[in-house]
Protein backbone atom coordinates (compact mmCIF):
# COMPACT_ATOMS: atom_id res chain seq x y z
CA UNK A 1 0.00 0.00 0.00
CA UNK A 2 1.36 3.38 -0.94
CA UNK A 3 1.76 6.20 1.54
CA UNK A 4 -0.01 8.21 -1.17
CA UNK A 5 -3.04 6.00 -1.73
CA UNK A 6 -3.87 6.56 -5.39
CA UNK A 7 -4.94 3.06 -6.46
CA UNK A 8 -8.62 3.54 -5.48
CA UNK A 9 -8.81 6.43 -7.95
CA UNK A 10 -8.08 3.99 -10.77
CA UNK A 11 -11.01 1.82 -9.72
CA UNK A 12 -13.26 4.89 -9.63
CA UNK A 13 -12.01 5.82 -13.11
CA UNK A 14 -13.01 2.37 -14.39
CA UNK A 15 -16.48 2.82 -12.90
CA UNK A 16 -16.69 6.26 -14.50
CA UNK A 17 -15.94 4.85 -17.96
CA UNK A 18 -18.45 2.05 -17.36
CA UNK A 19 -21.10 4.66 -16.65
CA UNK A 20 -20.23 7.37 -19.19
CA UNK A 21 -18.49 5.50 -22.01
CA UNK A 22 -14.99 5.52 -23.47
CA UNK A 23 -13.34 7.51 -26.28
CA UNK A 24 -9.96 7.98 -27.92
CA UNK A 25 -8.19 11.12 -29.08
CA UNK A 26 -9.68 13.53 -26.54
CA UNK A 27 -10.32 13.60 -22.81
CA UNK A 28 -14.09 14.09 -23.08
CA UNK A 29 -16.58 14.49 -25.87
CA UNK A 30 -19.96 16.26 -26.03
CA UNK A 31 -21.76 13.07 -24.96
CA UNK A 32 -19.64 12.75 -21.80
CA UNK A 33 -17.51 9.82 -22.97
CA UNK A 34 -13.99 9.96 -21.55
CA UNK A 35 -10.58 8.49 -22.28
CA UNK A 36 -8.41 6.89 -19.61
CA UNK A 37 -6.91 10.29 -18.72
CA UNK A 38 -10.28 12.02 -18.66
CA UNK A 39 -11.65 9.40 -16.27
CA UNK A 40 -8.61 9.69 -13.99
CA UNK A 41 -8.89 13.48 -13.92
CA UNK A 42 -12.56 13.29 -12.90
CA UNK A 43 -11.92 10.69 -10.19
CA UNK A 44 -9.00 12.31 -8.34
CA UNK A 45 -10.62 14.62 -5.78
CA UNK A 46 -7.31 15.45 -4.05
CA UNK A 47 -5.90 18.50 -5.80
CA UNK A 48 -3.02 17.52 -8.08
CA UNK A 49 -3.59 13.77 -7.88
CA UNK A 50 -4.86 13.57 -11.45
CA UNK A 51 -1.50 14.81 -12.71
CA UNK A 52 0.42 12.52 -10.37
CA UNK A 53 -1.56 9.47 -11.52
CA UNK A 54 -1.19 10.43 -15.18
CA UNK A 55 2.59 10.62 -14.73
CA UNK A 56 2.71 7.16 -13.15
CA UNK A 57 0.51 5.69 -15.86
CA UNK A 58 2.82 7.15 -18.53
CA UNK A 59 5.78 5.57 -16.74
CA UNK A 60 3.97 2.23 -16.80
CA UNK A 61 3.32 2.61 -20.54
CA UNK A 62 -0.46 2.95 -20.20
CA UNK A 63 -0.94 6.69 -20.58
CA UNK A 64 -2.55 8.83 -23.25
CA UNK A 65 -0.71 7.30 -26.21
CA UNK A 66 -1.60 3.80 -25.07
CA UNK A 67 -5.27 4.78 -24.73
CA UNK A 68 -5.25 6.33 -28.21
CA UNK A 69 -3.51 3.43 -29.96
CA UNK A 70 -5.88 2.44 -32.77
CA UNK A 71 -6.35 -1.24 -31.83
CA UNK A 72 -7.06 -0.38 -28.17
CA UNK A 73 -10.42 -1.47 -26.80
CA UNK A 74 -12.56 -0.23 -23.95
CA UNK A 75 -12.27 -3.59 -22.21
CA UNK A 76 -8.46 -3.30 -22.23
CA UNK A 77 -8.64 0.15 -20.69
CA UNK A 78 -11.04 -1.05 -18.01
CA UNK A 79 -8.80 -4.02 -17.23
CA UNK A 80 -5.80 -1.74 -16.72
CA UNK A 81 -7.78 0.60 -14.47
CA UNK A 82 -9.12 -2.34 -12.43
CA UNK A 83 -5.83 -4.21 -12.06
CA UNK A 84 -3.10 -1.55 -11.82
CA UNK A 85 -1.64 -0.68 -8.43
CA UNK A 86 0.23 2.55 -7.68
CA UNK A 87 2.92 1.88 -5.09
CA UNK A 88 5.62 3.93 -3.40
CA UNK A 89 8.08 2.21 -5.75
CA UNK A 90 6.08 3.39 -8.77
CA UNK A 91 6.14 6.94 -7.42
CA UNK A 92 9.89 6.77 -6.85
CA UNK A 93 10.53 5.37 -10.33
CA UNK A 94 8.36 8.11 -11.83
CA UNK A 95 9.52 11.12 -9.82
CA UNK A 96 12.91 10.10 -8.44
CA UNK A 97 14.32 10.02 -4.89
CA UNK A 98 12.46 13.17 -3.83
CA UNK A 99 9.08 11.72 -4.84
CA UNK A 100 7.40 12.47 -1.50
CA UNK A 101 8.31 16.14 -1.79
CA UNK A 102 7.40 16.27 -5.48
CA UNK A 103 3.95 14.80 -4.81
CA UNK A 104 3.47 17.38 -2.04
CA UNK A 105 4.59 20.17 -4.38
CA UNK A 106 2.22 19.13 -7.18
CA UNK A 107 -0.67 18.90 -4.71
CA UNK A 108 0.16 22.27 -3.19
CA UNK A 109 0.48 23.86 -6.64
CA UNK A 110 -3.04 22.70 -7.45
CA UNK A 111 -4.46 24.59 -4.44
CA UNK A 112 -2.85 27.98 -5.05
CA UNK A 113 -5.24 30.88 -5.51
CA UNK A 114 -4.86 33.10 -8.57
CA UNK A 115 -3.52 35.90 -6.37
CA UNK A 116 -0.84 33.74 -4.76
CA UNK A 117 0.03 32.18 -8.08
CA UNK A 118 0.49 35.61 -9.67
CA UNK A 119 2.97 36.57 -6.94
CA UNK A 120 4.82 33.27 -7.38
CA UNK A 121 4.92 33.70 -11.16
CA UNK A 122 6.42 37.17 -10.80
CA UNK A 123 8.99 35.90 -8.29
CA UNK A 124 9.99 33.07 -10.65
CA UNK A 125 10.47 35.49 -13.53
CA UNK A 126 7.81 33.84 -15.70
CA UNK A 127 8.21 30.22 -16.66
CA UNK A 128 11.96 29.80 -17.19
CA UNK A 129 14.59 30.47 -14.56
CA UNK A 130 17.96 31.93 -15.52
CA UNK A 131 19.43 29.30 -13.18
CA UNK A 132 18.37 26.61 -15.63
CA UNK A 133 21.39 26.58 -17.95
CA UNK A 134 22.88 23.84 -20.11
CA UNK A 135 24.78 22.25 -17.22
CA UNK A 136 21.55 21.85 -15.23
CA UNK A 137 19.75 20.40 -18.22
CA UNK A 138 22.58 17.93 -18.82
CA UNK A 139 22.46 16.81 -15.17
CA UNK A 140 18.70 16.35 -15.31
CA UNK A 141 18.88 14.28 -18.47
CA UNK A 142 21.41 11.90 -16.92
CA UNK A 143 18.97 9.05 -16.36
CA UNK A 144 16.10 11.24 -15.12
CA UNK A 145 14.21 12.11 -18.28
CA UNK A 146 11.08 10.22 -17.16
CA UNK A 147 10.93 12.01 -13.84
CA UNK A 148 11.69 15.28 -15.57
CA UNK A 149 8.79 14.93 -18.00
CA UNK A 150 6.46 13.92 -15.20
CA UNK A 151 7.25 16.97 -13.12
CA UNK A 152 7.14 19.42 -16.00
CA UNK A 153 3.81 18.05 -17.20
CA UNK A 154 2.38 17.97 -13.67
CA UNK A 155 3.02 21.55 -12.59
CA UNK A 156 2.18 25.04 -13.79
CA UNK A 157 4.89 27.33 -15.15
CA UNK A 158 5.73 29.23 -11.98
CA UNK A 159 6.07 25.99 -9.99
CA UNK A 160 8.37 24.30 -12.47
CA UNK A 161 11.57 25.87 -11.17
CA UNK A 162 10.99 24.40 -7.71
CA UNK A 163 9.90 21.06 -9.17
CA UNK A 164 12.93 20.94 -11.46
CA UNK A 165 15.22 21.63 -8.53
CA UNK A 166 13.63 18.81 -6.55
CA UNK A 167 13.98 16.27 -9.36
CA UNK A 168 17.76 16.68 -9.44
CA UNK A 169 18.35 17.65 -5.79
CA UNK A 170 20.30 14.46 -5.13
CA UNK A 171 22.69 15.33 -7.98
CA UNK A 172 23.96 18.54 -6.35
CA UNK A 173 27.73 18.67 -6.74
CA UNK A 174 30.50 21.27 -7.05
CA UNK A 175 30.39 20.86 -10.86
CA UNK A 176 27.31 20.58 -13.06
CA UNK A 177 24.15 21.08 -11.02
CA UNK A 178 25.32 23.05 -7.98
CA UNK A 179 23.81 24.11 -4.66
CA UNK A 180 23.64 27.61 -6.12
CA UNK A 181 21.52 26.38 -9.03
CA UNK A 182 19.23 24.53 -6.63
CA UNK A 183 18.87 27.54 -4.35
CA UNK A 184 18.03 29.81 -7.28
CA UNK A 185 15.41 27.41 -8.60
CA UNK A 186 13.71 26.86 -5.24
CA UNK A 187 14.08 30.31 -3.65
CA UNK A 188 10.86 31.92 -5.02
CA UNK A 189 8.71 28.96 -3.90
CA UNK A 190 10.47 28.80 -0.52
CA UNK A 191 10.03 32.53 0.06
CA UNK A 192 6.33 32.62 -0.84
CA UNK A 193 4.99 29.12 -0.10
CA UNK A 194 7.60 27.37 2.08
CA UNK A 195 10.53 24.97 1.82
CA UNK A 196 10.31 22.47 -1.03
CA UNK A 197 12.32 19.88 0.93
CA UNK A 198 12.43 19.49 4.73
CA UNK A 199 16.25 19.47 4.68
CA UNK A 200 16.57 22.79 2.84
Amino acid sequence: MSRVDLTPRLRLAADYIDKHGWIQGQERDDQGHVCLTGAIRRCAPQNGDGEIIRAVMRMKGVGEEWNDDEPRTESEVLEVLRSTEITDTDLEVTFGPQWVEIVALVRRDATLTDAVYAVLTAACGGWFSPAWDSSCHHAAMAGLSGAWDAVVNGTRYATRDAAQGLVVRHLIAPDGFTQGHYNTLTKPWAAIIGKVHPDD
